[in-house]
């Protein structure tokens, strides 16, 4: 029996959710439920997540390595800055990694996603590929307009 593919994408990871509970790690935390007008405890599996968010449709079937690759590496770095972050680091280099990590939190967002599905697949990935090359920004601004992303 093979590996299940993972269908609930969360566009908010689900270790930042996970700091709204008491202890910042619990699987429920507060939240607001729009349609009832009610805050109630509810589970982070559940929050910020769409099924099929990442999800690319091809030939070959459903392809998740947006969510199970690029995705996932994205969480695990976040998840280690906000530690870093905890435990007192404010160094100007924590401030840059923080910003590169908000900087794709911004595309994950459903309506982006669904607006430009292939576009921002293909952005997430131009950018995540640009942090990883460039040192600089100057680097990472010719990285994106060698790879055909308009940069300001």
């Amino acid at each position: 029996m093979g590996m299940s593919i993972p269908r609930n994408h969360h566009f908010i990871p689900q270790f930042w959710l996970k700091r709204f509970s008491a202890t910042g790690d619990a699987k429920l935390v507060w939240s607001y439920v729009w349609d009832a007008d009610k805050i109630k405890e509810r589970s982070v599996e559940k929050l910020m997540a769409v099924q099929d968010l990442y999800t690319r449709h091809t030939a070959s079937g459903p392809d998740v390595s947006l969510e199970t690759g690029e995705l996932g590496e994205v969480d695990r770095v976040g998840s280690d800055l906000f530690r870093k972050l905890d435990a007192g680091d404010r160094s100007s280099n924590l401030r840059e990694e923080l910003a590169d990590f908000f900087a794709v939190m911004a595309l994950r967002h459903p309506q982006t996603v669904s607006r430009f599905p292939e576009a921002t697949a293909q952005v997430l990935l131009h950018v995540m590929d640009g942090l990883n090359i460039a040192a600089t920004a100057a680097d990472f601004t010719h990285h994106m307009a060698a790879s055909g992303v308009p940069v300001l």
